[in-house]
């Protein structure tokens, strides 16, 4: 598998962070590691995967895989969600998707690297892959990822090596809870080798994780991958 090498641009500029030069290299060190599609034969990998990364959101995760899987959904989204493997060992899930209103963006679904296999590239390499990947989608021109500056505080080097620019999140008609303590963030990629497009903080729905959740847990239930004793 041949080597990719980015560079991105992240400084604070008012609403942004932009234009601090940095550069990612990854190469064979990590060459084992692939994306699978989501497949009935990986749901339960995934699954357990979204239970241990994102304990407050797998619920909402869940539900798209299995409406991926069904070919139906409660969402209007396209999604194509992968197993990132190192082997035959799965250690996190990716994924990308696409919403109708936005036709020229893709997003980043449930990126998660297990505790144990973090630190060693293999994020690096996932994330690489479906930037990749999403340079095959027709008329798509900004890849996106969104995330919590203050919860998802680990990460954030990561996102901020590969991708290209990073807006702050603070539309007043989301959740200003999660604005206020989770200090939310739109990660930008250009897909099509212009300049990036900025979110310009269009509405997200952060409590969409909430609303889905109570109903995702009930179902990983009913498909005894949680038991009736694990709590929420």
């Amino acid at each position: 598998m041949p080597s990719f090498r980015v560079t991105a641009t992240v400084r604070v500029q008012g609403n942004n962070l932009v234009s601090k030069k940095t550069t990612t290299s990854v190469g064979d060190s990590v060459s084992e590691v692939k994306l699978e599609i989501l497949s009935e034969k990986t749901l339960v990998a995934s699954a357990k995967i979204a239970i241990e990364c994102f304990p407050h959101s797998y619920g909402l995760t869940y539900i798209d895989y299995k409406d991926f899987l069904s070919g139906e959904t409660e969402r209007d989204i396209k999604l194509r969600p992968y197993l990132i493997m190192l082997g035959k060992e799965p250690i996190g899930t990716i994924g990308l998707y696409e919403m109708p209103k936005h036709k020229k963006d893709l997003w980043v679904h449930s990126f998660a690297i297990l505790p144990k296999y973090r630190g060693k590239g293999f994020g690096a390499r996932a994330l690489l892959d479906v930037i990749e990947l999403g340079k095959q989608y027709k008329g798509k021109e900004t890849l996106r990822l969104w995330t919590y500056g203050v919860w998802n505080a680990e990460a954030q080097p990561l996102y901020e090596r590969i991708m290209q620019s990073c807006e702050f999140y603070t539309n007043p008609k989301d959740s200003q809870y999660n604005i206020n303590d989770g200090r939310p963030l739109v990660y930008s990629f250009s897909l099509c080798g212009k300049a990036v497009v900025p979110w310009d903080n269009k509405f997200i729905d952060l409590d969409m994780e909430d609303r889905y959740q109570d109903e995702g847990h009930r179902l990983l239930i009913k498909d005894r991958i949680l038991a009736v004793s694990d709590s929420i």
